[in-house]
């Protein structure tokens, strides 16, 4: 896993210049946090953006999407949409092993995991039951997780989700997507942000109420910085965007 973790970050590098926007980049993308200078990450954490750097339920959300479009020729195929399945339930395991397999990883990538095969099934998808039933196997496999914050920050979160911010989506729903993306967000920041607030104080001894503010931004921008680095992989001219996005995002939690 070392070897080919390597190879990622070192693709990566090559394709950006030096500095707090590649160490973000790198960080968000392949999990690699050795650049991250002590100005920076303490910035982070005061605006209460610091899970961001750290590989976990939104940036394998969007590995998911990112895997789904480009296997959608798959579909095409006999069986296609449970060979689309099984290769791209393959492909998220192998990047959430290439960064580490974090408890936050980990969870994430079971739930989507059941996911994508709920896709091609006939089979209903709960997300809440899905969430129980992943914190009882990692738990059953390793009870010590229970008191790590890790765990305890990305399932907080995502039950906040899934029983405050999705209800909340369906309540306020518009005719125009783009409005309904920009609600999304705003409801996924606010509602993650004051679930964990309370651990995140008792952990760290500080609460940082500017992060409900801007965390919708920082999510948005994260969500560039993250597509777009695992897109410069294959195609390195890119790197210069995930740069900009990640400056942008830097330039807003300093």
């Amino acid at each position: 896993r070392a070897s080919l973790h390597d190879r990622v970050v070192a693709r990566l590098r090559s394709a950006m210049d030096e500095g707090d926007a590649r160490a973000v980049v790198l960080a968000m993308a392949t999990g690699e946090r050795g650049e991250i200078s002590n100005d920076l990450r303490q910035s982070y954490s005061a605006s209460g953006a610091s899970h961001l750097l750290a590989v976990s339920g939104l940036h394998i959300g969007i590995a998911f999407m990112l895997i789904n479009i480009l296997l959608l020729p798959l579909v095409l195929l006999r069986y296609g949409n449970v060979w689309r399945s099984v290769v791209a339930v393959v492909l998220i395991w192998l990047y959430v092993w290439i960064c580490g397999a974090s408890p936050s990883a980990v969870r994430a990538a079971i739930m989507f995991s059941l996911l994508q095969l709920s896709l091609s099934s006939l089979y209903e998808y709960v997300g809440i039951n899905i969430l129980a039933g992943t914190a009882f196997v990692m738990l059953a496999l390793s009870s010590h997780l229970l008191f790590d914050i890790s765990f305890q920050l990305s399932f907080v979160a995502v039950a906040a989700i899934l029983l405050w911010a999705v209800p909340l989506y369906r309540l306020c729903a518009t005719r125009f997507k783009v409005v309904n993306s920009l609600i999304g967000v705003l409801l996924v920041g606010v509602a993650s942000t004051l679930a964990t607030m309370p651990l995140v104080a008792n952990t760290f001894s500080t609460v940082s109420l500017v992060g409900i503010l801007i965390n919708p931004v920082v999510i948005l921008l994260a969500n560039i910085v993250v597509l777009v680095g695992l897109l410069t992989f294959a195609i390195p001219q890119l790197g210069a965007v995930a740069e900009w996005a990640a400056e942008w995002q830097n330039g807003v939690v300093e």
